[in-house]
């Protein structure tokens, strides 16, 4: 449902679905994410990624495009130091 909201540019409709939902996982942890980060709210975006309890490499792949798009690259760069485990992505982003 978030992903539904998101692709119809109802941000604010996903974010209370998102807020009110009583378990989130990694999945609808990163959904928002990549939610705020294609409507341009990537301050958000790494708000919601400082405080997921649960990331995994998806998650910081997520963030790291969000902030290489933005362009902030120093802070991908980063990130990308921080990451404890990385894939084929990771490294071509």
């Amino acid at each position: 449902m978030i992903k539904g909201y998101i692709r119809l540019d109802q941000v604010k409709e996903a974010e209370r679905l998102f807020y009110e939902m009583p378990l989130r996982n990694v999945v609808s942890w990163d959904t928002m994410i990549d939610g705020y980060a294609r409507n341009g709210l990537t301050q958000r975006a790494l708000d919601l990624f400082r405080r997921m309890p649960e990331k995994n490499v998806v998650s910081w792949n997520t963030i790291i495009t969000t902030l290489v798009q933005c362009p902030k690259v120093d802070g991908a760069q980063r990130l990308f130091d921080q990451m404890k485990e990385r894939d084929v992505v990771s490294w071509t982003l």
